[in-house]
């Protein structure tokens, strides 16, 4: 037998999960679960969130139905590789120099 105050309304209950007089979940173990799930939620929705990246926008782009509008997203993809690949060959110039 267990009585847990509600701390809401401040009625004691007798092994009940919820509050008899106001309704308010008391049961800690079903509270933890709860906040757990949201938790969890919030942190999966981030991670969704964080693996759109700017390429995902250009893949849309590129299987668009209009023509034009998939032409525009393979120019600004190759423009993009383009800028990275003079990038990375700088960048392996510098550390090829430095050594």
């Amino acid at each position: 037998m267990r009585k847990i105050k509600c701390p809401k309304c401040g009625t004691y209950n007798v092994n009940q999960d919820y509050c008899t007089n106001c309704g308010t979940l008391i049961n800690f173990k079903i509270r933890r679960d709860l906040e757990h799930k949201k938790s969890e939620k919030r942190r999966q929705e981030y991670h969704d969130h964080d693996e759109k990246t700017s390429f995902s926008v250009v893949d849309k782009y590129k299987n668009h139905r209009f023509f034009v509008v998939r032409v525009f997203g393979y120019l600004i993809y190759y423009v993009w590789s383009a800028v990275m690949a003079i990038g990375a060959f700088i960048a392996w110039l510098f550390a090829m120099t430095a050594a």
